[in-house]
């Protein structure tokens, strides 16, 4: 008997430049099921419900942060907010308002958390960096 095909799924972090006003950043999923490769899983739980994929959508004057931190299992974004209530909506007014989410990898799912603390993920062992003169 033939050894069966594992399921895999992967994590993409992604940019897009949509057009002239406004830039995307991405967390999809890439999903690998009996040889078959597929973009889109219900992986990311948020407070609107499951998704398939996450799109920040914000000014294409601005930068937004998104990095994963391996040691906490944790995918940190710059909160995005528009420069004044009226914009709502409105994404070419969209920035990082200086607060963080996150998305937790719990049982192979992606849990959304708002507003939160980022100081304990910048230590020295979290980043993806190695530094060619130490080896």
């Amino acid at each position: 008997m033939g050894k069966k095909r594992k399921n895999d799924t992967y994590t993409l972090l992604g940019w897009q430049s949509k057009d002239n006003f406004t830039t995307r950043r991405v967390i999809d999923a890439l999903a690998v099921t009996g040889g078959q490769v597929r973009l889109g899983a219900p992986i990311f739980k948020s407070e609107s419900g499951v998704r398939k994929r996450v799109i920040f959508e914000y000014s294409e004057q601005v930068s937004m942060s998104l990095k994963y931190h391996p040691k906490k299992k944790a995918i940190i974004a710059d909160h995005l907010s528009p420069s004044s209530p009226i914009m709502s909506g409105i994404y070419a007014d969209y920035g990082p308002d200086g607060s963080y989410d996150a998305f937790s990898l719990v049982k192979g799912k992606w849990e959304f958390l708002s507003d939160i603390d980022i100081r304990g993920f910048g230590e020295k062992d979290d980043r993806p960096y190695q530094n060619p003169a130490a080896d």
